[in-house]
């Protein structure tokens, strides 16, 4: 895309999700996202804003990287974050 100058304008971001998104993404309640986000286990996050009126988003990038990092070949390689 570019702008009536012809300068390069780059497209908003589509890769960020809230935590009701990320959880029909991953399949997990709300709940249980907002348990790993508190013990740190989840995915990494962003929170913009502060106070009540902050939201907490997720980077579908760094979720997929969270989710690739929790590979296992066999219930024998055990828990790497534990």
């Amino acid at each position: 895309m570019s702008a009536a100058n012809g300068t390069a304008v780059s497209e908003p971001s589509t890769t960020l999700m809230n935590t009701a998104r990320l959880s029909g993404y991953l399949g997990l309640s709300v709940p249980t996202l907002e348990r790993l986000r508190g013990t740190g286990e989840g995915p990494p996050y962003m929170k913009l804003g502060s106070g009540r009126t902050s939201r907490v988003m997720y980077d579908k990038r760094d979720v997929d990287a969270w989710l690739a990092s929790k590979r296992r070949n066999s219930t024998g390689d055990g828990d790497a974050d534990a």
